[in-house]
């Protein structure tokens, strides 16, 4: 009865943050705060397996703030974008706007805010994308994302995950599960940002956002693509 009236609770939680978020987190906002969780994970010593699978990654989701609420029981949320990288060219489309949320397990408590990284490897990774409300680790497999200062051949062979996940909370790694957690298209984000109904899918194959803190994120993917490249 008590874990119920937990689930309950944090059930509750959730669907105040879904209610309040179009009015606290601004689309530039959450642009600039991709961007730091980008910079932040880019700067630390063991950051070369994340720019060796960021060059062979089909897209990248950033959601820079992900809350988790835990009280035996724990609840997570957070806003975030998607790039797309074109096929063989450092080109990069978007940003389409998602939410993820979802409900966890086990022993839990307190606060926290940390910043996730997905990288989606391939095909099936997108679909995620491309769909609405589909579950991370149900018909798609995530993995928590590989670091290291070397990558061999040898260890490239076993990465055969669709998505892996990079989450930092104050510049150190932690476990944050997306396991089941759902990723949901913010139709009032992208319906705001580009001026007109569109679908996300059309976003991350057609369009290249002339926003000025776009096309600074944009020329972050970049520049980490091309200095892994040269080293």
């Amino acid at each position: 009865m008590k874990k119920a009236k937990e689930f309950l609770f944090l059930g509750l939680i959730l669907v105040v943050l879904f209610s309040i978020s179009p009015l606290t987190s601004a689309n530039d906002q959450i642009i600039n705060q991709s961007m730091e969780a980008l910079r932040d994970l880019s700067k630390i010593p063991e950051r070369d397996v994340f720019f060796y699978l960021l060059e062979k990654a089909e897209a990248i989701a950033i959601f820079p703030k992900v809350v988790r609420l835990g009280l035996g029981l724990g609840a997570q949320y957070g806003e975030g974008l998607v790039y797309r990288k074109e096929f063989n060219k450092n080109i990069w489309y978007g940003p389409a706007f998602y939410k993820i949320y979802g409900v966890s397990f086990g022993p839990q408590a307190g606060i926290q805010s940390t910043s996730l990284i997905l990288l989606i490897m391939d095909q099936e990774g997108m679909n995620v994308f491309y769909s609405d409300g589909l579950t991370l680790g149900g018909n798609v497999s995530v993995a928590a994302g590989p670091i290291g200062r070397s990558f061999s051949a040898e260890v490239d062979l076993n990465l055969d995950s669709s998505i892996y996940s990079y989450s930092q909370s104050r510049g150190l790694f932690i476990g944050l599960s997306v396991q089941g957690a759902q990723i949901k298209q913010n139709h009032q984000a992208n319906r705001q940002f580009y001026k007109e109904s569109i679908k996300p899918e059309e976003i991350l194959t057609s369009k290249i956002a002339s926003n000025l803190s776009s096309l600074r994120l944009q020329q972050m993917l970049k520049d980490l693509i091309r200095k892994n490249s040269i080293d």
